[in-house]
């Protein structure tokens, strides 16, 4: 009995010293689907904690290839190729513990991704 609870307490020892946590950060790409540069409007809503108000950023005229992390939370992304002529791809991946975990990524007209708590995600239009 002892040694079963010496071990109980050297395992919850070495659990408090590697905590395990489902915040996710997020990667988004958009890149042109071809050699030439474009650019795109990119409209990032988003909130860091369920509770919380969304909160809406636009950015205007942006330039391919872009990159940009997100903090662990819940997002849509709307990407908007302002040529008709050259498509872009979006792509957001998860990144939990310095390793890629899921992605969702689109390359038709106006884009739409979305990612959530824990490394949800979908596609789609807008």
């Amino acid at each position: 009995m002892k040694l079963f609870s010496l071990l109980l307490i050297a395992g919850l020892f070495c659990l408090a010293g590697n905590p395990v946590t489902d915040d996710y950060q997020y990667e988004l790409t958009v890149e042109t689907l071809g050699d030439l540069e474009t650019t795109f409007d990119l409209i990032i809503t988003g909130s860091l904690k369920a509770d919380d108000e969304p909160v809406k950023e636009t950015f205007i005229k942006l330039k391919t290839p872009y990159q940009k992390i997100l903090a662990p939370g819940t997002y849509t992304i709307k990407i908007d190729p302002k040529s008709r002529t050259r498509q872009v791809s979006g792509k957001i991946r998860g990144i939990q513990n310095g390793k890629y975990r899921g992605s969702a990524s689109a390359n038709s007209g106006k884009i739409l991704l979305q990612a959530g708590p824990g490394g949800s995600y979908s596609t789609g239009r807008w």
